[in-house]
């Protein structure tokens, strides 16, 4: 677990039970954009907020398991 904020642009991660993607976006007071994973929908989330990292796959080709 981290803070959002030591998070760089493309890191998955964990947040109130959602899994999202950040964006390079930010404001001035430090909120972050994020991409929900599942619905698509954009969120502003605070720098300060607390994630977890999420990891996620994809198969190949040849039905390999690949992390992105």
């Amino acid at each position: 677990m981290k803070y959002l904020e030591e998070c760089k642009h493309g890191d998955r991660f964990t947040y109130n039970n959602g899994h999202f993607i950040l964006t390079t976006d930010f404001k001035k007071n430090g909120d972050r954009l994020a991409i929900n994973l599942h619905s698509g929908s954009l969120v502003w989330i605070n720098s300060q907020a607390i994630v977890e990292g999420l990891s996620v796959f994809t198969i190949d080709k040849d039905n390999n398991i690949i992390p992105l």
